[in-house]
């Protein structure tokens, strides 16, 4: 449960290491129910475009920020 004074941002692991926005898009973590979205461009492990296999294996999930 939230309060809107805790903050989360998306978190992607790719290639083994985890990469998050939370220089950039960390949310508020709220009350209740909500949805955020992030785009991934491109596979940060490298700065690469994503191909098929490293979209198969990348783990996503949330960080809690403060």
């Amino acid at each position: 449960t939230g309060s809107n004074s805790r903050h989360l941002t998306s978190v992607i692991r790719s290639g083994g290491t985890d990469y998050d926005h939370s220089s950039s898009n960390v949310y508020n973590l709220p009350s209740s129910y909500g949805t955020n979205c992030d785009v991934w461009e491109k596979d940060p492990n490298g700065d690469i475009d994503w191909t098929e296999t490293t979209v198969d294996a990348l783990e996503a999930g949330v960080k809690l920020v403060s």
